[in-house]
């Protein structure tokens, strides 16, 4: 028996001379030892060839993206044929003869017996074809990082640990598994090769679970020996690797990952259920990441299938690679080790209660983070000898419980719980909403669509009026829900003061930095008569512009002030400001047309001031694409506006004549009259 240890590094000079150290220091050496430079620019390479001879460093160039793992060990197992007629290839234990081959980081140092314990593993468990260690924390060697693991339904990572849990040997009955990580992993070479090795589509995340995955699949089994001991800092994770991986994607690549290893794995006939529950899965936690203004974690959960979509070629290669190798089903293969509903339910469970407990309260997480932070700053890592950091938690529900205790989502809740109270008869009543200006909803979304579309409408004797522009704004909004119109309808009018109350909060960001006016002032814009008003006579133009109105308003403004650092509480507008602020205008627009001409004189007489002050010489070209867009946007209905003036005035629904009986007062009070708005005082 031989062993083949390949070393992969990439950026990793802070921890490879203690994995170095480790390896030399294994009571039973490898018998060849490669080592891949995966476009270091930190150093990690001369440190390799000082340790090993230049000639058994594989030193790959750097690219745009950073090289995958899969890729790093095939070149090294390629570099360490050229040298391997002259080495010894048989174990100093005089074992059986055949090849395995032993990978690790370059932040995974294994403890002195770690590949004794691996082989010794190898010959008692003659059907193993991939073993793994245990592996512990890197600074806190007591930290139980994994010790075997799976995936579940969603794709989430499953190691049946607690956060945070201390090794005291409670899980050292463990054996057969689903997989063991690519750190310490040692796998037969024949089995190796005869899989193909990693899938290249997984450059960085699941590649082992993959490869265990499709090990089990030909017949083979995989066991982890919690007795072989390796200490991992698992720094792509943590965002520690400041030279080769992109800041930000993490999330992005492991989501990708987790459903390309899962649609891969489905039997063809469930593939597409399997896309389906995901990419809703993935839809629920985009929208909910947004409500806690966590716009990346969103945008990950969308790019990621967008980056399945752009490349269908990896998954089908891997559908292709993995029935040539098969020889039995996933369920079969690994079913006893996938987690069961109870158990997700159950850690679902553990994982709400604790976003509630003090110590998981964003104020005490952002003081250890600075605190983690500066220490970091002051004194640079230099291996496992720091315990100030000894633990590192897994951030997986930090956004969830950053958003649950965000006094913005409490304001949502509330007013969301007060709305469903207060319309609780209209949500559950037979039919639908109709009264008041408010007009049936067609039958669905595509009759909507028609409406948008057709150049003659069937109105009276007929007309080639074309059709209002919030007719699209409506059907896209039915599109979302389903097709369901009714629905649409229902949201804009029963849903607005939720909506307006989250709008304004997020708007009035930076711009009001005490909590308890912000909340007021969110509660009273959702509150204000025209609201309330417009929801008790049924305007559903009034309630979609008013939703949109606060980040249409903070959008000009940004885009008015252009670089301005002066500007209390708003960031200097981007190139991309002025338009997304032109496109929210328009929507203000089509739902309430007489806002336009209002908005337009306010930022143009806002432009001039700013240009003769001096403070920004670029807003007239700013205000021009927030007024011209919006007309050119809602073409040809927007010409409309021109040749009839009067239409400014006409929004959604039938016209109400209480508005002819209004005071004088209650237009000072923005209080619109009719049935069910509040008094006057």
């Amino acid at each position: 028996m031989s062993v083949t240890t390949v070393v992969v590094a990439r950026d990793g000079r802070v921890w490879l001379p203690s994995v170095l150290a480790a390896l030399a220091a294994q009571t039973v050496p490898a018998d060849r030892v490669v080592g891949v430079d995966a476009g270091s620019a930190d150093g990690s390479g001369e440190i390799l060839r000082e340790a090993l001879g230049a000639e058994r460093v594989n030193t790959l160039p750097a690219q745009d993206r950073p090289i995958g793992f899969g890729q790093a060990v095939a070149a090294g197992l390629a570099s360490a044929g050229a040298f391997s007629s002259g080495d010894s290839s048989e174990d100093s234990s005089g074992g059986d003869t055949g090849e395995w081959i032993w990978l690790l980081h370059d932040d995974s140092a294994p403890d002195p017996q770690a590949l004794e314990r691996l082989l010794e593993a190898t010959q008692q468990r003659p059907r193993a074809a991939i073993v793994g260690p245990k592996c512990l924390g890197w600074h806190d060697r007591r930290l139980l990082i994994e010790i075997g693991f799976s995936i579940t339904g969603s794709g989430r990572r499953f190691t049946d640990l607690d956060p945070a849990e201390h090794d005291q040997g409670q899980h050292d009955g463990r054996d057969v598994v689903h997989a063991v990580g690519s750190a310490g992993m040692l796998i037969r070479r024949d089995v190796f090769d005869s899989l193909g090795g990693f899938d290249p589509a997984l450059p960085l995340y699941r590649d082992d679970l993959d490869l265990c995955w499709r090990a089990w699949r030909a017949g083979h089994e995989v066991h982890v020996v919690p007795d072989a001991v390796l200490y991992h800092r698992e720094a792509s994770y943590h965002g520690r690797r400041t030279g080769s991986t992109r800041p930000g994607q993490g999330h992005r690549l492991d989501r990708r990952s987790a459903v390309h290893v899962l649609l891969a794995q489905a039997p063809a006939w469930r593939v597409a259920f399997t896309a389906l529950r995901l990419a809703i899965e993935s839809l629920v936690v985009a929208v909910i990441a947004l409500l806690g203004k966590d716009a990346r974690r969103a945008s990950d959960e969308v790019l990621a299938w967008g980056s399945l979509a752009a490349h269908p070629r990896r998954l089908l290669d891997a559908r292709r690679r993995i029935k040539q190798t098969s020889v039995q089903s996933s369920r079969a293969a690994v079913g006893e080790f996938r987690p069961g509903v109870a158990v997700q339910l159950r850690q679902g469970a553990e994982v709400i209660s604790g976003w509630f407990t003090p110590s998981g309260s964003p104020d005490s997480r952002a003081r250890e983070s600075s605190t983690r932070t500066a220490a970091v700053a002051i004194a640079p890592e230099t291996g496992p000898s720091d315990e100030s950091m000894d633990l590192f938690e897994d951030g997986s529900a930090t956004w969830l419980r950053r958003f649950f205790s965000r006094p913005g989502f409490i304001l949502f809740v509330v007013s969301l719980v007060v709305t469903l109270a207060a319309t609780r008869g209209l949500w559950w009543g037979e039919g639908g909403l109709v009264g008041g200006a408010l007009l049936p909803a067609p039958a669905g979304a595509g009759d909507l669509w028609a409406i948008y579309t057709q150049t003659w409408h069937d109105v009276g004797p007929g007309s080639t009026v074309p059709a209002p522009a919030w007719v699209a704004l409506l059907a896209a909004w039915s599109t979302v829900l389903l097709g369901d119109a009714g629905a649409a309808v229902a949201s804009l009018i029963l849903l607005a003061v939720p909506a307006a109350a989250l709008s304004a909060w997020w708007s009035l960001r930076g711009v009001i930095t005490t909590t308890p006016v912000r909340l007021w002032a969110a509660a009273a814009y959702a509150l204000l008569p025209g609201m309330t008003g417009a929801i008790a006579t049924g305007r559903i133009g009034t309630t979609a512009a008013l939703i949109v109105l606060p980040p249409t308003a903070r959008a000009i403004v940004r885009s008015l002030a252009g670089s301005d650092r002066n500007l209390p509480g708003l960031s200097p507008a981007r190139a991309r400001t002025p338009w997304w602020a032109a496109l929210l205008l328009a929507a203000v627009t089509a739902f309430a047309p007489v806002l336009w001409p209002v908005t337009t004189l306010i930022v143009i007489i806002a432009a001039i001031v700013m240009v003769v002050q001096g403070r920004s010489v670029g807003a007239l070209a700013r205000a021009a694409i927030i007024v011209i867009t919006p007309i050119v946007v809602l073409l040809p209905w927007s010409l409309l506006l021109f040749t009839e003036p009067s239409r400014l005035l006409l929004e959604p629904g039938l016209p109400l004549s209480a508005a002819a009986d209004l005071s004088a007062l209650s237009v000072l009070a923005v209080n619109p009259g009719g049935a069910g708005t509040p008094a006057i005082w």
